[in-house]
């Protein structure tokens, strides 16, 4: 009896296994759904109420007998609702894939549907090869693409954004900025977090630092938030420069896109740019010796497959590569963070 129950113990741990793993390989089938969706904006044309498949088709530009099985399919997912009328509505789901909606995700969608999933699709080759798969399927690097595709540009603009919104308060409140006069964001994008650094110390004054597509609408968000005046945009590249006399440096989720040899480059211009008492302060995830969050395990997966020898990297990683650079790792404190990444804020003082 005891060998019977066991039996039927380890039958249906296997059934539940496989429904698992059934489930993991027909994620993509999830994932393109709700991406092809959002791409034809049918989120958006359903802003006003329940329409017709047809309406939505020809709106769309779509294939209607095709449109109404990728609708359905979402239905069952609960992207969207199909009523007795056979006409389609948005559920608070589908709102979330809306153009400027509240907490929106659209950005995310079309980012990891369209560019990331290409990539990722040919992840054998990185793990067997070593190669990074978006070169090998784009024939360029993932920042190059960007600055060709304004498009896909506007999506990780905007997909930073929201991320950074999530952890750029406890920043601002956690950090001292007292003993500075001017803070360089390096690769500092729209200007987002320069904007809430300034905003929270007025005598501070501040650069925010990148490629000229990346940090297109800084001044405007810099000038919306009342800081205009106070700081300035530089364009230029953080792998062979950085802003000379700055008394902090700030590189906010940057080095994880980076592998060892590029990421020392970035610390050691930071460096030499730096005033006699600067400090860096990186904000970056860091993992422990071993374990950790899935989504951390996830997230440095897709890294691998994106950028050439990027990787998240352990507390004793952080430090070597800043005596590289020249640099002393002074402190790493915690900062609430999105996904339950263990994000940190890691100091560091000229060696």
């Amino acid at each position: 009896m005891m060998a019977e129950r066991a039996a039927r113990r380890n039958g249906d741990e296997q059934g539940a296994d496989g429904v698992r793993l059934q489930q993991m390989m027909a994620g993509h089938w999830a994932a393109q759904a709700v991406y092809v969706a959002t791409r034809l904006g049918i989120p958006d044309l359903l802003a006003d109420g329940p329409r017709a498949c047809d309406e939505l088709a020809a709106a769309a530009g779509a294939h209607g007998p095709s449109l109404i099985r990728l609708l359905r399919a979402l239905a069952g997912l609960g992207v969207f609702a199909e009523a007795d009328d056979g006409r389609f509505a948005l559920t608070p789901m589908g709102r979330l894939l809306q153009a400027g909606a509240p907490g929106t995700w659209r950005a995310e969608v079309l980012l990891l549907g369209e560019v990331n999933y290409r990539a990722f699709g040919d992840l054998l080759r990185t793990v067997r090869f070593g190669e990074t798969a978006f070169d090998h399927v784009y024939g360029t690097g993932f920042y190059d693409y960007l600055a060709h595709h304004p498009e896909a540009a506007g999506w990780f603009n905007e997909c930073m954004t929201k991320t950074a919104a999530a952890w750029v308060p406890a920043f601002v409140q956690a950090m001292d900025f007292s003993d500075a006069n001017t803070v360089v964001d390096m690769g500092g994008g729209d200007g987002g977090l320069m904007a809430a650094v300034l905003r929270a110390n007025p005598s501070l004054r501040g650069v925010v630092f990148d490629l000229p597509h990346a940090a297109e609408a800084a001044s405007a968000v810099l000038a919306a938030a009342g800081v205009g005046a106070r700081a300035t945009v530089v364009h230029g590249d953080f792998l062979t420069t950085a802003p000379p006399g700055g008394d902090v440096y700030i590189l906010a989720r940057v080095l994880l896109n980076w592998g060892d040899y590029r990421a020392s480059a970035i610390l050691a211009n930071c460096r030499r740019a730096m005033s006699g008492r600067g400090r860096l302060v990186v904000v970056d995830v860091v993992l422990p010796p071993r374990g950790g969050p899935l989504s951390g395990s996830l997230n440095d997966l897709n890294l691998m497959v994106m950028f050439p020898d990027a990787h998240q990297r352990t507390e004793e990683e952080f430090r070597v590569l800043f005596a590289k650079a020249g640099l002393t790792l002074t402190q790493i404190k915690p900062l609430s963070a999105p996904d339950g990444l263990p994000l940190r804020v890691i100091e560091g003082i000229p060696a």
